[in-house]
């Protein structure tokens, strides 16, 4: 009696291409919007790091054992009249620096460095390195405070660079009543 021998040779050339192909054709479409989604990952985790400082700032800005410090009134002062974009790099002045409202809000934000390689450490939907936070009320003291990120823009795309007057790109707006 003759035994039978199975003849597995495995896949064949074309077998393994088409399925290569196949595996092509589904990254090419599944990865601009995996790509996308990243993009839009980064801009959220913008935004709310914007709107906790922003909080931060507002919150600190009422709280009158806060307000007591004279450095600190000198710099809520600046912040209420000045209606030109604020870097927030104005945070790390040495002038600043050590006043009860700055100490109040590193702590709040959780962002210890208002440098800007602490602060661009933080946005992660940059541009480029000349990307920078601003803020600045709205109008007067009794206004929102607005917060903005230059060189990108809330839709999680790359743009082209825009001036720090504009309210372009990742914005927040609090108001505290």
């Amino acid at each position: 009696m003759k035994k039978e021998v199975a003849n597995n040779n495995g896949f064949s050339l074309v077998e393994l291409i088409i399925v290569i192909a196949i595996m092509a054709i589904l990254v090419g479409i599944l990865a601009p919007n995996v790509l996308r989604q990243l993009e839009k990952a980064k801009v959220s985790n913008d935004l709310e790091t914007l709107s906790t400082i922003c909080a931060s700032i507002e919150y600190g800005l009422t709280d009158q054992a806060i307000m007591n410090d004279p450095a600190s009134q000198a710099l809520a002062n600046y912040i209420d009249t000045t209606t030109t974009p604020i870097p927030i790099t104005i945070f790390s002045q040495p002038t600043y620096a050590s006043c009860e409202l700055v100490n109040y809000i590193k702590e709040a934000s959780k962002i210890g460095d208002f440098t800007q390689n602490g602060i661009m450490d933080r946005i992660k939907s940059r541009t480029t390195a000349n990307s920078m936070v601003y803020f600045c009320r709205r109008g007067t003291a009794i206004n929102p405070i607005v917060m903005w990120i230059t060189e990108t823009d809330s839709e999680g795309k790359r743009r082209k660079p825009s001036a720090p007057t504009t309210y372009e790109g990742i914005t927040c707006e609090i108001a505290i009543n």
